[in-house]
């Protein structure tokens, strides 16, 4: 069994009072800088807050995808799905994360970049659960989330992530870099064509991507470029730069609003800030991603914590969605939790008259 080794990152009383200091002493926790044969993994657990550094995760150490490394917060530090809340990590100046150690695992963290990518990855890595924003207003070739050729086997992922750019993808996987990216919402802050999700293949017929319940809002949705082996189902996007039939949601196109009443139409109902959709009849999207009882690489939690359950699920990052103030109260999620699965089932509300 795996033994599991923790340390604490925060401004007082924590093992690092920085990301950048924690990361510079990786190979020196474990046994030996070899995960692998001595069994361990490293987690590190954050303290809410703002953490300015431009990190790099490049070290000595032998991992594989159960002995590795983990950066997530510490409990009761979530960003609650908020940009900016929880643990925010963030450059003003050049790539906020990039990094060529495999099997890191980044997860539930707030990542921001002013100025350049907010991630840019050259291992194989996994970010989950993560509000990620390429802030930067000058149009160029910065994106939220860029996957290098990690130049070893493995498919990194980038789960239940919300994406926002300025005039930029918001996942663009690169040359031969093998990714799972499933779902996750893409919002565009500004005006350009760059499409929401690309794979781009540098060596023809080695490159393979799944994208499963993405939804791109505000912006188009897919490009490929040379012949990527693209697989997936259930995403959801406009009519500019479509899905390939095969990996589309119905119905398609949809179009993007923030208008929670918007007539005849085929709406992607969300949340300007965040991403997060609507509740609402008017909402034509609402539960038409596939569950994980139907496909296995969903994952039965979204971006806070609610479950995922059958064979149906909301596309993109979040489960539970948003209601609409006024005098009847909307359908809510409740969770009902057991000590064999604490997200075993879960209840709707009906909708009730507030007197």
């Amino acid at each position: 069994m795996v033994t599991v080794i923790t340390r604490t990152i925060g401004p007082s009383g924590r093992d690092y009072a920085s990301f950048t200091l924690a990361e510079a002493d990786v190979a020196n926790i474990g046994t030996s800088a070899n995960l692998v044969a001595n069994d361990e993994a490293i987690v590190f657990e954050a303290d809410a807050g703002t953490y300015s550094e431009s990190l790099i995760f490049t070290s000595t150490l032998t991992t594989d995808a159960t002995r590795q490394v983990t950066y997530k917060p510490a409990a009761g530090s979530e960003h609650g799905g908020v940009f900016g809340g929880g643990v925010y990590v963030v450059s003003s100046f050049t790539i906020t994360i990039q990094g060529t150690d495999d099997f890191t695992k980044f997860v539930g963290l707030a990542i921001e970049s002013t100025a350049s990518d907010a991630v840019q990855y050259y291992g194989v890595a996994t970010f989950d659960s993560c509000m990620i924003d390429r802030k930067s207003t000058a149009v160029g070739s910065d994106r939220a989330v860029v996957l290098w050729d990690p130049g070893s086997a493995g498919t990194s992922y980038v789960t239940n992530c919300v994406l926002r750019s300025y005039d930029a993808e918001g996942v663009y996987v690169y040359l031969a870099a093998d990714a799972k990216i499933i779902n996750c919402t893409a919002i565009r802050t500004g005006v350009d064509t760059r499409p929401a999700f690309k794979a781009h293949e540098g060596t023809p017929g080695t490159q393979q991507v799944e994208f499963i319940n993405c939804v791109a809002l505000n912006q188009p949705a897919y490009e490929a470029i040379g012949t990527p082996t693209v697989t997936g189902s259930n995403n959801f996007g406009g009519s500019t730069k479509p899905w390939p039939v095969a990996l589309q949601g119905s119905p398609y196109p949809i179009t993007p609003t923030t208008n929670t009443s918007p007539g005849a139409g085929d709406w992607a109902i969300y949340e300007a800030a965040t991403g997060r959709l609507y509740n609402i009849a008017e909402n034509d999207v609402w539960q038409q991603g596939v569950g994980p009882t139907a496909n296995a690489d969903v994952p039965a939690t979204d971006i806070l914590g609610y479950a995922r359950y059958g064979a149906t699920a909301n596309p993109g990052a979040f489960e539970l969605g948003l209601g609409l103030p006024g005098p009847y109260a909307k359908p809510r999620h409740f969770q009902v939790n057991t000590a064999a699965d604490p997200h075993a089932v879960s209840l709707w509300a009906p909708n009730l008259k507030v007197l």
